[in-house]
């Protein structure tokens, strides 16, 4: 599965805002989050400096939330029975 269009925002996000295009973080797929975690704190592992190492796991944690707010709009929609597994989001709202 990949992102979905309803995902809220994380608040912990709003801080950032300013630095990125309106919704840009949108544009990543899950894989693509995922690979952020992943490459973000396994760097932390190898950096020498705390200060280095918390802004690596703090930037890991900020993607991992966007994952989060992803996957939390999916779940919603499977529990009010709104998903079609073939086609993604339903567009068909009184089919449920």
């Amino acid at each position: 599965m990949s992102t979905h269009p309803t995902a809220k925002l994380p608040e912990e996000l709003r801080p950032h805002l300013g630095n990125y295009f309106p919704d840009s973080w949108r544009g990543y797929t899950l894989q693509d989050l995922g690979n952020f975690v992943y490459l973000l704190t396994t760097r932390s592992l190898h950096r020498g400096r705390p200060e280095k190492r918390a802004k690596d796991l703090y930037d890991a944690r900020n993607y991992w939330r966007m994952m989060g707010a992803h996957l939390d709009a999916h779940e919603l929609d499977a529990e009010s029975h709104v998903y079609d597994f073939g086609q993604g989001v339903a567009a068909h709202e009184g089919q449920h």
